[in-house]
């Protein structure tokens, strides 16, 4: 609410006047009166004038610091403009002579990590055009009681004040926590944390974790049995078929996977390739790296990268990456949400079945997939549900329906109502992953060298399959359809 005084001045009524000798009347004179009013939040004040009239008197400087004393301010004056108005007065405004000072937050809190917690690892190519991929840097490894993480504490701010003196507390920095993960711990004083045990640095979900790694000296197979541990596994030689490698952070393995299935809730990295034999699988919470993937699956949430994918199933929620200068995809169906970027896509000489997809995000598409599946079943399910209510109405008109069948009538009646309802809803979830699929449907394929004969192309709802060859182009989706530009 404004707080306003008015000055005390000369105030003469109206129906007063003066006269002079021959009998005739002039106005009487109206001195200038000031109100003082200061904004809801308290950070300014105001002065407003108005003009004297028939040669009244103006304010002076102690009529107008008297209205300012009288509003109860106390900080902030602009003494220049109080001055100024007493000796040029401006009338009929409303003039700022007071301005608080607003509360400055404290800085924030800051992390320091003297640790790697990106995993970019660039593998190097080689002069031939190959690429090496037995020195990728996946893994950070620690030793107990080392600095991790430091962390800067939050400053507390500077207090403002109101132009009727309310001192505004300001507010303080936020403060950051520290990742804590598992085999961590943090310093007495709260400011450093540090590894408790020797392991291998892993940053997942924004915990920072010491792993440790379990090493698997030679093949896993008979000898050795499936691997599966909550940590880094490293295993220095292959992965016979039909045995698999489980951890909850990165594995690498140092020679290749034959028909073999590898899980990890990290970074995957097969030294000489994988061959999956068309049972083999491999699955990684983040990325993939590989000399040749043949004859396999791989589901990834980051990125994958190799020399050669034949023959696969490949499906990730970011980036396919093929590096080297003979680099191919022949055969298979290859699913990015981002990008797929290799020299050659399909075959030279004669169609390979290939399929090449961006836009979707694989796991959307999964799912869009069980829906469809269980919308068929449900359908299915109650065409034969109806031919049995038919045939029970039919009873029941004849008075054949025995006690028995009645209940069996009922229960049907019920899984008949149950499972229209689930198929409703199905229906509907089907229309909206539909919709999502057709927002988000949107990537980039590019070829290096050229896209073959016979390559089906799919980004979200548009696709198309190749009829001549494409030189050295990039594919993306437009308004009208996809669009196919020369690199």
């Amino acid at each position: 609410m404004d707080v306003s005084v008015f000055s005390g001045g000369i105030s003469v009524p109206a129906a007063e006047q003066a006269a002079d000798e021959s009998g005739h009347h002039e106005p009487a004179p109206v001195d200038s009166v000031g109100k003082v009013s200061v904004s809801p939040d308290g950070m300014r004040a105001f002065i407003n004038m108005k003009m004297p009239q028939n040669g009244g008197k103006t304010l002076t400087l102690s009529d107008i610091q008297g209205l300012i004393n009288g509003a109860g301010i106390v900080y902030g004056m602009r003494a220049l403009t109080i001055n100024r108005l007493a000796e040029q007065p401006l009338y009929d405004r409303d003039v700022m002579i007071a301005e608080g000072t607003p509360p400055v937050k404290g800085k924030d809190g800051a992390i320091v990590y003297h640790v790697k917690i990106s995993k970019d690892a660039i593998p190097r190519e080689r002069e031939d055009g190959t690429v090496d991929y037995k020195d990728l840097g996946l893994i950070e490894n620690v030793a107990k009681d080392q600095l991790l993480v430091e962390k800067i504490p939050p400053e507390l701010g500077v207090d403002g004040q109101t132009v009727l003196g309310k001192i505004i507390t300001a507010q303080k920095g936020r403060e950051i926590a520290l990742p804590v993960g598992r085999n961590t711990y943090i310093s007495e004083d709260g400011l450093f944390l540090r590894a408790l045990i020797d392991g291998q640095c892993d940053y997942t979900n924004r915990k920072l974790n010491v792993l440790e790694t379990y090493t698997v000296n030679g093949d896993v197979s008979i000898s050795t049995g499936n691997i599966n541990f909550v940590g880094n596994v490293v295993v220095t030689g292959n992965v016979a078929t039909g045995y698999t490698v489980q951890a909850g952070g990165n594995i690498e393995i140092r020679g290749c996977v034959e028909g073999g299935v590898v899980i990890a809730g990290g970074n995957v990295a097969i030294w000489e390739g994988f061959h999956g034999m068309y049972k083999g699988e491999v699955i990684a919470g983040g990325d993939v790296r590989t000399k040749y993937i043949q004859a396999g699956r791989v589901q990834a949430g980051g990125l994958v990268e190799s020399q050669l994918i034949m023959q696969s199933n490949i499906q990730t929620g970011d980036t396919i990456r093929l590096l080297g200068n003979r680099s191919v995809i022949l055969g298979g169906h290859i699913v990015a949400k981002k990008l797929i970027d290799c020299q050659n896509i399909g075959g030279r000489n004669h169609p390979v079945n290939t399929v090449i997809e961006v836009g979707s995000d694989p796991r959307l598409l999964a799912h869009a997939r069980e829906v469809q599946r269980e919308e068929i079943a449900l359908t299915k399910s109650l065409v034969d549900i109806d031919r049995v209510l038919v045939l029970f109405k039919q009873l029941e008109r004849q008075n054949r329906l025995a006690p028995d069948k009645r209940d069996m009538m009922i229960r049907s009646a019920n899984t008949r109502r149950t499972t229209s309802e689930r198929l409703i809803a199905l229906r509907n979830e089907d229309e909206e992953v539909k919709l999502k699929l057709a927002e988000e449907g949107y990537g980039t394929i590019i070829a290096r060298t050229a896209i073959y004969t016979g390559v089906k192309i799919i980004i979200g709802p548009e696709h198309q399959t190749t009829s001549k060859q494409l030189d050295s182009c990039r594919v993306t989706r437009g308004e009208g359809g996809l669009i196919i530009a020369a690199l």
